[in-house]
This record gives structure tokens, C-alpha cells and sequence, in this order.
């Protein structure tokens, strides 16, 4: 027998396109919360990362290592570097500031210092340090997005790190 193929596409590869493409857009619908969630997530993740960065370098260069977060970005900063909103720096015996390692989040946020959720009204906040022997001059700074929720990152007197919900 011989059959003659024609060009197109058969009935079942069409409903299998379309079952792709439905299941496709009912998976991807991006609810903006989640996306400013989601955001908002990755830049506390950076900033812990780079605070549990700076207590070990601390411990290995047995300096004094500080934290300082801007906040805002039209203001003069230390570094020049109108691009860092966060800097972390040790201080020489001649009061000279070493700039060890330069971050940046988005500008969606607005910055909260201590438990009270207090706003910061200077141009930094420069409370945290962490001591050659691990330690730190405990501290917490908080997040807050456009639609209201606050993440805490908290830093106890033994340098632990804590990410906290409000």
C-alpha cells in the first residue's frame, strides 16, 4: 500500500501545541507583589552575604571592619562612587578610611534602622562593625518596599546574622 504524505500537521500535534501553550499561560501570570517580593529577597540575601563577607574578613586581617549604608543616592559619599549604596571599611591608625568591598540594591527601598522600625533620617547609617575576635556592634537594618513589607536584618553582640519578617 502506498500512501501519499501531504504537508501540514495532524490533528493530535495541533491539540498538543495548544495544551503547551495553555498550560504555559497558566503558569506565568506574574503577580507584581511577588515580584517586588522577590526582588526584595535577593537584595537582603546580597547584604547578608556581604556582612557574613566582611565578620570574616574581620577575623582573618584582625582589623575592625564597618558597615555603612546610604540613604539615598544624590548625596556625597565617602568613596566618591555615586553607584555604592552600602561600603564596608576598616579605619588606619592615621583615621584614613580603606574602602574593603562596595554594594548596591535597588532604589525601591526605604531604610529602617533598630527593632522600632525607625526611619533613617541621616544621610547613613554607619552603627555595625564587626571586631577581629568575630564580634560585632550588634545592630539591625530593615527593608521596605513599595507595598509595605518590611524584612529586619539583624546583627547580634557574637556577629550572628538574622534575617527577620515583620
Amino acid at each position: 500500500m502506498n500512501y501519499k504524505y501531504e504537508n501540514g500537521y495532524t490533528l493530535i500535534e495541533v491539540v498538543i501545541v495548544i495544551l503547551l501553550i495553555s498550560l504555559i499561560i497558566l503558569i506565568l501570570p506574574l503577580n507584581t507583589s511577588s515580584v517586588y517580593d522577590m526582588s526584595l529577597r535577593a537584595t537582603i540575601d546580597q547584604i547578608v552575604y556581604d556582612l557574613r563577607w566582611a565578620r570574616i574578613q574581620a577575623i582573618l586581617h584582625k582589623k575592625i571592619y564597618n558597615f555603612r549604608i546610604y540613604k539615598t543616592d544624590d548625596i556625597y559619599k565617602v568613596d566618591n562612587d555615586y553607584k555604592s549604596d552600602y561600603i564596608f571599611y576598616t579605619i588606619d591608625q592615621n583615621d584614613e578610611i580603606s574602602i574593603k568591598k562596595e554594594g548596591t540594591f535597588s532604589s525601591n527601598y526605604v531604610l529602617y534602622k533598630n527593632l522600632s522600625s525607625v526611619k533613617i533620617e541621616d544621610d547613613y547609617y554607619d552603627r555595625i562593625n564587626f571586631t577581629p575576635y568575630g564580634t560585632a556592634k550588634l545592630g539591625t537594618i530593615g527593608l521596605k518596599t513599595e507595598n509595605g513589607k518590611i524584612i529586619k536584618i539583624t546583627i547580634n553582640r557574637f556577629g550572628r546574622i538574622r534575617i527577620e519578617n515583620e
